[in-house]
């Protein structure tokens, strides 16, 4: 809801609630009975399990390690910290990306560039070319207009400039490459904690095949 409606009021409770989603999701992933209790299933009822109810005990399991179970009190609490300005830094930079799309207009005047769209798509942007006094059609930067584009537009220049501003988008902004800075100096903390060889494995892990010990890198942090 808060990428499509974004409001300043529904701004100001999300980030309100980020803090309190953070915490939840991190001690849950912290919680050792919890995880025990995921170990004691594969443990006692692993060889019975068919290969879909095993993967979703595997992945329980490698998730608590992710989320720092095995951690101790002090690295556990550094983690949190760290799990929270990451939060805060995602969510400012999913705003400032918000914002840019929302900056961001397509003039047509020529209806050739309008071939293979559909109507509704073409009568939103007459609509939106009319709201802002301009002639032609006018066309927005959110993602119903940039899949449709892309989907369905011939013009290939059409096509090219929506998908450049996609991809672009807020990338003139100084904060946002501080916002990537910071991310990507929180992360260092936090793969060191739990000795991980690179703060990209943690966030490409649930869709690869790792071995169950992982390297050992303290040396590296």
């Amino acid at each position: 809801m808060n990428a499509v409606a974004n409001s300043a009021e529904l701004r100001e409770a999300y980030n309100e609630c980020v803090p309190l989603l953070t915490a939840y999701s991190t001690e849950l992933g912290q919680n050792g009975a919890l995880q025990a209790g995921y170990a004691y299933v594969l443990k006692h009822e692993g060889a019975s399990l068919d290969p879909a109810q095993r993967k979703v005990i595997d992945n329980a399991l490698r998730d608590f390690r992710l989320a720092g179970v095995d951690l101790g009190p002090a690295d556990k609490a550094r983690y949190c910290e760290v799990a929270q300005r990451l939060a805060q830094l995602a969510t400012k930079f999913s705003e400032n990306v918000l914002d840019a799309g929302r900056a961001y207009t397509r003039s047509v005047t020529d209806g050739a560039e309008l071939a293979g769209l559909p109507a509704n798509a073409v009568d939103r942007a007459a609509a939106d070319a009319r709201e802002a006094n301009q002639p032609g059609w006018l066309f927005k930067l959110d993602q119903p207009t940039y899949m449709t584009v892309m989907a369905s537009a011939e013009s290939r220049q059409l096509r090219r400039d929506i998908y450049e501003a996609w991809v672009t988008r807020a990338s003139e902004l100084a904060e946002r490459r501080a916002i990537r800075q910071q991310s990507a100096h929180r992360r260092h903390p936090a793969r060191c904690a739990m000795s991980l060889p690179a703060w990209w494995v943690s966030t490409i892990s649930p869709t690869m095949h790792w071995p169950r010990a992982w390297p050992r890198a303290a040396s590296r942090c």
